[in-house]
């Protein structure tokens, strides 16, 4: 095996481990994380809930109208991530209806 192989193979591996299940606590790590590397693979190893994230974000009002996420209580960042969930899960019952 090439070292470009081991390389694709080891960041494959990588990504297989940080693929998430669709949980409220999976989410919310996620999405209010640092900004670090590791969050980044994670990203990319799920891009379809990273991309649920972004269009509930566009639109998400919190339980307790604040407007930073920075001051976010624990009660919105639970409602930001079951809104996650449906869009999500109505994405992909979408898609295999469809298929």
């Amino acid at each position: 095996m090439t070292t470009a192989g081991k390389s694709t193979r080891k960041t494959l591996l990588k990504m297989a481990y940080f693929v998430m299940k669709v949980t409220v606590s999976n989410i919310e790590r996620l999405w209010f994380a640092a900004n670090t590397p590791l969050q980044q693979l994670k990203i990319k190893a799920n891009p379809e809930i990273w991309k649920a994230c972004q269009e509930v974000a566009v639109r998400f009002t919190p339980p307790s109208g604040r407007s930073t996420v920075e001051r976010y209580r624990k009660s919105d960042r639970v409602a930001f991530a079951k809104a996650v969930q449906e869009v999500y899960w109505s994405k992909n019952r979408n898609q295999t209806d469809h298929s």
